[in-house]
């Protein structure tokens, strides 16, 4: 299941919509979409070395939520490469926040009430929604 989140500031108007989780998807099918997509290079050059690095690894497709410390959230199509020895994550994308262009965290899940980034008043959450 995947899920969608929208927060608009009450003061200035900053908007976030934030798209994460995998969906519903067939996931065997859509593993081997996704080491294609790596193999052909739509996930950049890095992911692709990772795969060559480890052919035997799968590859997992989803959106990432992601918080920067400025608290501003974002969400990215992500793949994860991982290596036949468990969890060991061969390849992990970058996120960088749009606001302040730092390095941002994966997180799990987004809050129920935020603060805005741009000016630090309170969002209303304004929009949700389940998808798969």
């Amino acid at each position: 299941m995947g899920n969608g989140e929208g927060f608009q500031c009450r003061e200035c108007g900053y908007r976030i919509d934030v798209w994460y989780g995998g969906g519903m998807i067939d996931p065997f099918k859509m593993m081997s979409k996704t080491k294609k997509k790596v193999e052909d290079g739509e996930y950049g050059p890095w992911a692709r070395k990772a795969l060559e690095n480890h052919p035997d690894a799968s590859c997992y497709h989803r959106n990432a939520l992601f918080k920067c410390i400025c608290g501003n959230y974002a969400s990215k199509s992500i793949v994860s490469i991982r290596g036949i020895q468990g969890d060991a994550v061969s390849y992990r994308p970058i996120m960088r926040c749009k606001l302040c262009h730092r390095k941002m965290k994966e997180v799990s899940f987004i809050p129920d009430e935020l603060d805005c980034p741009r000016c630090g008043e309170s969002m209303d959450h304004v929009d949700s929604i389940l998808w798969d």
